[in-house]
């Protein structure tokens, strides 16, 4: 199986060709941080067999044990590389785990990828996942037409391909289109962007109508084009109300609106995930069509929703597990959003993932809380508890003492109710960014049942008390992953020394993730206490909350 295409490919992800000796196998105790599983067991082989060399370990693992070992490492190409080059057995098992996600970040790395693929037809069938970002525009006309030649290919021996996303703006074309799923009986996920950088269509629309796998069960659209949204309802039709997802994401356009969503709705009977981003003509009955009873996933971002518009969707939102909102640019409109949030997170029985982030160029907030003033009977024994002053001033003076902010706040309200609902007792993920929160609302939360289930938190802070912060935080039970944001004239400065003393005395057993602004570290313990990790980007994916805000 040393065929020098594989080779070839394995020196593009890997950058480095001779990893590891044939036949030998040295792990390193830096191979993995999340996954030391290969490291214990080639240990733990060494020492019933002390008098075999470490670089031989491999060979006394049980052969069922080596795919198990494998898995813990997915996506990490790099490891999956040197797993390759250990042995045959473990090269056997290493290689579908090597080439089931192709995420392609460069031009060069894409050009040798899918010559392998496409000389490599037993390769490509690992392949469930494809993710196309670059496109090496730059080139020749004649080798734009070769690398085509070999995407071409390769896609047509991807028969196990699951999930294809294709975002490169100008690199999708006709004959590309028509060719491209003729073999793909298992697509479930396509993500395309929706037009070119060009002022003209680089593909034909309809050509997704008709070529189209009926397998696909999620579409995302990026930045489409008009003419791509009004053959939305013909794809839908074709895909026979197997759509489940659908996620539009706009940037300020008016190509989506209420009439489109209305017309869509009839065809998608199953949908159980929605996203809307930058839709500045939605402003609520499309989305009140699209709303029913099957939805778990529901985010409505930077989208122009109507006063009352969020209210009248509770009733359909009893089964929702996560729910992403952005608040108005406009002060005067924050505290009706609040008030209609509150209500939407008070429908929801068992919530999972609630994410409020701030919308770009939203202007600050000071001086006042943006909660409701009205009825306060349902807080009960957690307003008592909290002592959540809910018809004065609910700004802590702590917070109004120390600084002005720059950016808006969460309302206080929302979380005391958010505190009091049911979904307090199954909450895992409670992101929010840009908005910001004081210490004792923190507080608040750390006090609240929340503190039995939250495992990812990610909040924005103006204040610096890090003793405060360690002692809320260590309230939270099974957290796992904790961010946090802040402004760069605000007092919330965390210095490195101050980060480590977080993890070290905040965390829990299950604590592994922690991060503060653009930087992120593993959390590793050792004899000696906890100890921070850079993130390892050989994994090839990004921690959620270092994702892009789209709006």
């Amino acid at each position: 199986m040393r065929d020098t295409t594989h080779v070839t490919y394995l020196h593009a992800r890997l950058r480095i060709l001779k990893l590891t000796p044939p036949g030998g196998a040295r792990f390193s105790s830096t191979l993995c941080h999340d996954a030391r599983l290969p490291t214990l067991l080639m240990t733990t082989s060494h020492a019933r067999h002390p008098d075999v060399p470490a670089s031989r370990a491999s060979r006394l693992l049980p052969p069922d044990i080596v795919p198990l070992v494998l898995a813990h490492l997915s996506w990490r190409v790099r490891d999956l590389g040197a797993c390759c080059l250990v042995n045959t057995l473990w090269r056997r098992y290493a290689t579908p785990f090597l080439y089931e996600r192709i995420w392609l970040r460069d031009q060069k790395r894409l050009l040798l990828v899918f010559r392998t693929l496409a000389e490599c037809p037993h390769l490509a069938r690992y392949v469930r996942i494809m993710e196309i970002r670059v496109y090496p525009f730059g080139l020749p006309a004649e080798k734009l037409e070769d690398v085509e030649a070999s995407i071409v290919q390769a896609l047509h021996h991807a028969v196990n391909l699951v999930e294809l996303c294709w975002t490169r703006a100008g690199s999708l074309n006709d004959r590309v289109l028509m060719t491209i799923f003729d073999n793909m009986r298992c697509m479930r996920k396509l993500e395309l962007s929706g037009s070119g950088q060009m002022s003209t269509q680089m593909w034909e629309p309809k050509l997704l109508v008709s070529h189209l796998p009926r397998t696909v069960e999620t579409l995302s659209l990026i930045m489409p084009s008009r003419e791509v949204v009004n053959e939305l309802v013909h794809i839908a039709k074709h895909l026979d109300n197997r759509l489940c997802s659908l996620q539009l994401l706009c940037m300020n356009s008016a190509v989506v609106t209420d009439g489109l969503l209305c017309d869509l709705a009839p065809h998608v009977p199953r949908l159980s995930q929605l996203s809307l981003v930058g839709c500045k003509r939605v402003h609520g009955t499309g989305v009140r069509a699209l709303v029913n009873k099957p939805i778990r996933d529901l985010s409505l971002e930077s989208v122009a929703l109507d006063v009352g518009v969020l209210a009248t969707l509770a009733p359909d939102v009893v089964h929702l597990k996560r729910l992403t909102l952005t608040p108005p640019r406009h002060v005067r409109d924050m505290k009706s959003f609040y008030d209609e949030a509150s209500v939407l997170i008070d429908a929801c029985n068992a919530l999972e993932c609630l994410t409020l982030y701030a919308r770009g160029g939203s202007k600050p907030v000071v001086g006042h809380d943006l909660g409701s003033t009205g009825d306060t009977s349902r807080l009960g024994e957690v307003q008592a508890d909290l002592d959540v002053h809910i018809n004065h001033e609910v700004q802590p003076p702590s917070f109004q003492q120390q600084l002005t902010p720059s950016s808006p706040y969460i309302s206080t309200l929302c979380m005391a109710r958010l505190c009091a609902s049911s979904s307090a007792h199954s909450l895992k993920t409670l992101r929010i960014q840009g908005l910001g929160m004081s210490l004792d609302t923190l507080s608040m939360l750390a006090q609240s049942p929340l503190k039995h289930v939250l495992r990812d938190l990610d909040i924005h802070l103006y204040e610096d008390n890090v003793p405060k912060l360690i002692a809320c935080i260590a309230s939270f039970e099974r957290l796992e992953r904790l961010h946090i944001f802040s402004d760069l004239q605000s007092h919330a400065q965390l210095s490195d020394g101050d980060i480590l003393r977080i993890a070290r005395e905040a965390g829990g057993e299950w604590f592994c993730q922690i991060g503060f602004q653009n930087r992120v570290w593993h959390v590793r313990s050792t004899r000696q206490g906890r100890e921070l990790i850079p993130w390892d980007k050989s994994a090839g994916t990004f921690p959620q909350s270092m994702l892009v805000v789209r709006s």
